[in-house]
């Protein structure tokens, strides 16, 4: 909704009940809850619950839509309490976020551990982007950096998108050994008729399995995951 012609606000709730107490149950059940004021034509400042923002097609999907997914996907805790200044460019095609919020590896509240997220969604008519570079805490002073590169290519009623992430801690000795790789092509034979096909593939090589200290704890050290799938809706 908006405010005014300044101010505006997101918010979605979950109605859903997981065993905590009424108030810490509610707020863990709020997808996101944030202000965002318009500077000018240009730049825009958002504070609130958020999404984190990082690259992908998958990722920046809504989850009703998704019926097969990545390891990734499905581990990320996407949404924290952070800060976003937004620049859109004149013709609104293209727009850069820098975000600063709390880390996606927090394990409760308010635990001083962040994430630095810079994200450019393009739009060349026919070719789409959703990019990142994020630099993510997992523990205190102890960093993750993402490279997720998004992007989707569609031509009338045929579209094809393809994501790939390189995730590399500071200590990594592997550059290119943990990564996510996801592709759909998807097919509107009408507006009541849609095909798809999606598959990814998930590896992550840069440690062993059994070491103590983990880089990654959403694709942890071992795995080694391949998923697809068909399906129509109607």
């Amino acid at each position: 909704g908006e405010l005014n012609n300044k101010f505006s606000y997101k918010y979605r709730q979950r109605m859903i009940q997981d065993g905590k107490p009424d108030y810490q149950s509610f707020f863990n059940a709020t997808d996101w809850l944030y202000l965002t004021y318009k500077i000018n034509s240009n730049f825009s400042v958002t504070g609130g619950k958020q999404v984190v923002s990082i690259g992908g097609y998958e990722y920046d999907a809504a989850p009703i839509d998704l019926y097969f997914w990545s390891t990734f996907w499905n581990n990320v805790v996407c949404y924290q309490i952070g800060g976003t200044v937004t620049y859109t460019s004149s013709n609104q095609k293209h727009s850069i976020g820098f975000q600063v919020a709390n880390s996606p590896f927090t394990t409760k509240t308010l635990q001083d551990i962040y994430s630095y997220n810079l994200i450019w969604y393009g739009n060349f008519g026919w070719f789409n982007t959703i990019y990142s570079a994020n630099r993510i805490e997992f523990e205190k002073n102890e960093y993750i950096n993402y490279i997720a590169l998004g992007n989707r290519i569609a031509v009338k009623n045929f579209a094809v998108e393809l994501d790939y992430m390189n995730r590399f801690a500071d200590s990594q000795e592997k550059l290119f050994a943990d990564y996510s790789v996801i592709g759909s092509l998807k097919y509107v034979f009408s507006d009541k008729v849609k095909v798809f096909a999606k598959a990814g593939y998930d590896e992550n090589n840069a440690q062993k399995a059994t070491d103590l200290f983990i880089y990654d704890r959403f694709v942890v050290p071992g795995t080694e995951y391949f998923f697809y799938g068909v399906g129509v809706e109607c």
